[in-house]
């Protein structure tokens, strides 16, 4: 399986069949209790959304910085275009992902996705992909559920992810678990500008696959959040 052409072709077609503005932000986090790197860091992430008649796609980057260590500081980013094969009340796409992080970390994904259509959501998404990567042996199976509830009148958004690493041969199985809750300060300050303060909560079993004796990798901690859209 071609994973990275595929995923290059997924790419273009989204980009070139454009009818509808992505909306890009920019996520300021500081938190503590971090484990497998530095336990106290600082991270920038910028994300892009947006949505076609024929798909999706949404891409980020995390641009890491470590605290009260002596470690390098860290990047990570991903992007996850969709194509849609089937258009009905729960949609079928072809859904993709590159991951790509600092020295060997890359993986690519391929598999199928749907849109759920759930009361108060604005959004909920699954996809099942199969997963490969190049510096590492063997390949894993992967579900990912993304969501977001606004409630209290919008006031508040409740929005993340869960990644589950259902079957792996390059590791530990595993489960990180990453939601938000934000407060919408433009509404409440009633400013120009787009943004949020909340939090982001972080678990993940087993962090990175890694299941060993020596090393603590069940991550539990929270950062402070400030997210602006631009």
């Amino acid at each position: 399986m071609k994973l990275p052409s595929t995923a290059s072709l997924s790419a273009l077609m989204l980009l070139s069949s454009t009818t509808q503005a992505g909306d890009a932000s920019l996520s300021l986090l500081y938190g503590d209790n971090y484990v497998v790197e530095p336990a106290l860091q600082s991270t920038a992430t910028i994300e892009y959304a947006a949505g076609w008649a024929k798909g999706d796609v949404f891409a980020f980057i995390d641009l890491k910085n470590y605290h009260q260590s002596d470690a390098e500081n860290s990047w990570y980013g991903e992007f996850s275009p969709r194509v849609k094969i089937i258009d009905s009340r729960y949609p079928l796409f072809a859904a993709f992902t590159w991951e790509r992080g600092k020295n060997d970390t890359e993986a690519y994904l391929a598999g199928l996705g749907t849109n759920l259509t759930l009361p108060g959501f604005t959004f909920s998404k699954v996809n099942v992909y199969y997963r490969d990567s190049p510096n590492k042996d063997g390949s894993s199976w992967q579900s990912t559920l993304s969501w977001s509830i606004p409630f209290i009148n919008g006031a508040f958004i409740f929005d993340g992810y869960i990644d589950w690493v259902f079957s792996s041969q390059e590791g530990a199985k595993n489960i990180h678990v990453n939601p938000q809750l934000k407060w919408d300060m433009q509404k409440q300050l009633n400013t120009s500008m787009r943004w949020y303060l909340g939090f982001e909560y972080d678990y993940w079993d087993k962090k990175y696959g890694i299941d060993v004796d020596s090393i603590d990798s069940a991550q539990n901690t929270a950062s402070f959040l400030l997210k602006i859209h631009f």
